[in-house]
């Protein structure tokens, strides 16, 4: 599906989840692409639904998949990555499933019960309100839960892996 275009080794992320409090912030989003591309010298394929597709910051080195992939496809791109980044949600748990190391953005729900014990390497701020229902969580006004995981999160966790 993309071997024609990638130059070299790549990470997958997947930003995007069913629920956007879980979701990637685009701001966070946009970091994590700089490093990657910028320092580790890595391309990142993007992966998840077409509905989000225009969210994904435009930049060399990145390649935009959202709603252009089917499960196989997105299974066979995990498989080849270096590693994964993704937001709480099935490509976690897909990653861990094939081997592939992955950085586990948790937000409102707690890693000790929903991360995969091998394979990934959780961020979360592990919140006094975590976890909380959906009916919660669309009233908080901050989702600071995940608004506040910053890029020095994402960093600790890649040089881990």
């Amino acid at each position: 599906i993309l071997s024609h275009r990638l130059k070299g080794k790549y990470v997958v992320i997947s930003p995007f989840s069913s629920r956007l409090e879980k979701d990637i912030p685009i701001n966070l989003l946009s970091q994590i692409l700089n490093y990657v591309v910028d320092q580790c010298k890595l391309e990142c394929v993007v992966i998840g639904t077409v509905d989000r597709k225009n969210d994904v910051p435009v930049r060399s080195g990145v390649y935009n998949l959202l709603g252009e992939t089917t499960l196989m496809e997105m299974v066979e791109l995990i498989k080849g990555a270096e590693y994964v980044i993704a937001a709480d949600s099935g490509p976690v748990h897909i990653a861990c499933a094939v081997q592939r190391k992955t950085v586990a953005i948790f937000s409102r729900y707690l890693p000790e019960k929903w991360s995969p014990s091998k394979y990934a390497l959780p961020v979360s701020l592990y919140m006094d309100c975590a976890p909380c229902t959906d009916e919660e969580a669309d009233a908080c006004s901050t989702h600071a839960c995940i608004t506040g995981i910053g890029i020095d999160h994402i960093i600790d966790a890649i040089k881990k892996i």
